[in-house]
């Protein structure tokens, strides 16, 4: 049985973007600090080598590794007016991209778990994993981002808004539900997201722009016990938060090759405590034992 730890260190990266990298020396993009990595999304695209051989260098490197797709995961390599000059296969929908994803995690190594609306239990903690869509509408001008140009539902259909507005629904549904049967087995919890769980996220100098309703939503009211942290991505501006009282909100975002400001920083952590019966955290720390095992629950 693993032990049950007070408190868990977990170090936390998003939207390194592989797919817009040549070779790259993973060790300059990420130096390990704690037992576990969460990449938050937009790590790569499943199809791409780089996705695959970043999952195995974390996997040598940190005793678990978790891992949500992020909207690129998903992108082909080319506009859907392009899709019908392409080999049959070619083009592959949102669903065989999160398949993609899912087989990457398994070749990589039994610590690395893939989560698509996914539970994975490390130590007596939970964590919940998915990718948490936002609520887009058709006549935003959200509705005019790549990913209803690049992700397919079909191999002749692009995505639409109503696609990831169903998307977020189930996604936030699936959540709400899990983490109810987490705070009845009174588990601390760690969520992970591509997309921001709140406004609040979103950086001052964004604060007016037309595109956030396709990088956040109001998911405010799952900001709270029990969980513990949260950890999302998407946007490409750092930041570090408590909300809902005392959980701990992140996001570390590298960006796009040679994207300046984004506030990335190669060795951030959080470092959260399970709660005493008194509701408060604990302020001695257990040993960072070093995993074995873990078990992913849908």
């Amino acid at each position: 049985m693993l032990a049950r730890l007070s408190r868990m260190r977990i170090q936390y990266a998003s939207d390194l973007h592989l797919e817009m990298s040549g070779p790259v020396a993973f060790g300059a993009l990420l130096r390990p600090v704690a037992p576990v990595l969460v990449l938050a999304g937009d790590v790569g695209r499943p199809d791409r080598p780089g996705y695959l051989e970043m999952l195995r260098w974390a996997a040598r490197s940190w005793d678990h590794v978790v891992v949500v797709a992020g909207n690129h995961e998903l992108y082909n390599s080319c506009d859907a007016r392009r899709w019908r000059y392409k080999p049959a296969g070619e083009i592959q929908t949102a669903e065989e991209r999160l398949e993609g994803c899912a087989m990457a995690a398994q070749a990589a190594g039994a610590n690395v778990h893939f989560l698509e609306r996914q539970r994975v239990d490390i130590h007596g903690w939970a964590f919940l994993g998915c990718t948490l869509w936002s609520e887009v509408a058709e006549s935003s001008e959200a509705a005019t981002i790549n990913d209803y140009r690049l992700i397919a539902v079909s191999p002749d259909k692009p995505a639409t808004p109503a696609d990831t507005t169903a998307w977020h629904r189930r996604d936030r549904a699936w959540l709400q539900e899990a983490l109810a049967v987490c705070a009845e087995e009174e588990q601390p919890v760690v969520v992970v997201t591509h997309h921001l769980p709140s406004y609040e996220l979103i950086a001052a100098r964004y604060a007016d722009s037309p595109l956030n309703s396709a990088f956040a939503s109001e998911c405010d009211d799952l900001i709270r016990p029990p969980v513990r942290g949260w950890i999302a991505g998407h946007t490409h501006v750092g930041t570090t938060r408590i909300m809902g009282g005392d959980i701990q909100v992140g996001v570390n975002p590298r960006g796009y090759l040679g994207e300046t400001g984004t506030g990335y920083c190669r060795e951030l952590f959080m470092d959260l405590a399970r709660p005493t019966s008194g509701g408060g955290g604990s302020s001695t720390a257990d040993p960072l034992l070093r995993a074995a095992s873990a078990e992913v629950t849908s």
